[in-house]
């Protein structure tokens, strides 16, 4: 499609969208008070640099690299699983709140990332390495945000 290698499209599209996104966003994060505004926009620019990144780099190998051998090709479908894993998070966020969303979301990542990294997903190591990393990473955050900054975490409807 004009010109481009179909399998750098999703990479391609994603990156422009999340892109545009992240500028959006930090033009509405700059109406937040200073102090407060300071980690939103630490995190969207963050954003904003890979997302561009990654267009730029789809851009690259998709138009103007020639080399047919530069990456395996790819899955149909490749973003689609991690698309609704984040939308299914912002679901679940909106009605459980942050503590029980966070540990969900980081072992349903680190579950995927296993299967498609060609490691069992349900193997037993990988099973127990998520649930400790789940629960490891959302006792650091409440940690470090609830205890140590005083920063409540979004509560859902439910809880």
């Amino acid at each position: 499609m004009w010109g481009m290698k179909s399998r750098y499209w999703p990479e391609f599209v994603f990156g422009i969208v999340g892109a545009a996104g992240a500028v959006w966003l930090l033009n509405e994060a700059a109406s937040f008070p200073p102090r407060s505004s300071l980690f939103p926009t630490a995190l969207l620019w963050c954003l904003l640099a890979v997302t561009a990144i990654m267009a730029i780099q789809a851009a690259y190998r998709g138009w103007l690299r020639r080399d047919e051998a530069d990456a395996p090709e790819a899955k149909a479908g490749g973003l689609l699983a991690p698309s609704v894993l984040l939308a299914g998070a912002g679901v679940t966020l909106s009605a459980f709140g942050f503590y029980i969303t966070a540990p969900l979301v980081i072992f349903a990542f680190h579950t995927l990332h296993a299967h498609r990294s060609g490691e069992g997903a349900l193997a037993r190591p990988s099973l127990t390495r998520g649930l400790l990393l789940a629960a490891l990473a959302t006792l650091v955050m409440y940690l470090t945000f609830d205890v140590l900054i005083g920063l409540p975490a979004p509560s859902g409807t439910l809880f």
